[in-house]
Order: structure tokens, then C-alpha cells, then sequence
């Protein structure tokens, strides 16, 4: 029975992180598609759209290293 307990929680305290989670979103007026944001990014998460730079918030491991790279300012937490 501890066992089974144990698992759930687990599971449990996944999702909750998951969900807890705020995935950078880029600015696409602000963004001048330099494509720095998407050099620097660990996870791969940004790519090229049609006029700026997108991120994927499945793949965006919140590390902030777009937004620290990105000269102006157009990335922020979501």
C-alpha cells in the first residue's frame, strides 16, 4: 500500500510543477528576428515564424536564457 501511495504521489507533484510553469512568450512586434534568442537557447525551443521568432512552450524550460540575450527586450515570462 506505501508503495502505491508513493507512485501517486509522485505523478501528483509532476503535474503540479508542470503546471506551475510559465513558458517565456517573444513579443513579435518588439522582436527583430536576429535570431540570438534562438542561438542561445538550450532546449530548442524557439524558432523562425513568418515575421519573428516563436518559442515552443512544451520545449521551454524557463532558463531565461533568451531573455537575457535578446537586445531588445522582447521576451518575457508568460
Amino acid at each position: 500500500m506505501f508503495r502505491r501511495w508513493s507512485v501517486e504521489s509522485r505523478s501528483r507533484s509532476k503535474t503540479k510543477e508542470r503546471s506551475s510553469r510559465m513558458p517565456h512568450v517573444i513579443d513579435a512586434e518588439q522582436c527583430t528576428a536576429c535570431g540570438a534568442c534562438a542561438a542561445v537557447c538550450p532546449s530548442e525551443a524557439i524558432a523562425e515564424g513568418v515575421d519573428a521568432y516563436v518559442i515552443d512552450p512544451e520545449q521551454c524550460n524557463d532558463c531565461d536564457a533568451c531573455t537575457v540575450e535578446c537586445p531588445v527586450e522582447a521576451i518575457s515570462a508568460a
